[in-house]
């Protein structure tokens, strides 16, 4: 059996490495607001009823730095992960 990934397979012995890029839901601003970003960090409101987003999915720009979060605290660049298969013996 082959494990197929962006034109990469998984040999029968073998391993593959593909990177995973960070997507942004777009269900609330991206106004960098505390209030406005969910999860442990800033405990803010997740989709943001009150105020729009963008509306669609989309590949996440990072943190700028523009309000609550520090840029040098918080950004990244994509990828976001690395994940590695390997077969097992």
């Amino acid at each position: 059996m082959m494990l197929f990934c962006r034109e990469r397979s998984l040999s029968a012995s073998g391993s593959v490495t593909v990177n995973a890029l960070v997507y942004d839901a777009g269900t609330e601003p991206n106004d960098e607001l505390c209030a406005n970003i969910p999860g442990p960090v800033c405990g803010g409101e997740g989709g943001s009823p009150d105020v729009d987003g963008e509306g669609f999915v989309h590949i996440h720009a990072g943190i700028h730095g523009i309000d609550d979060l520090p840029a040098q605290d918080y950004d990244w660049r994509n990828p976001g992960a690395r994940i590695t298969i390997t077969k097992l013996p």
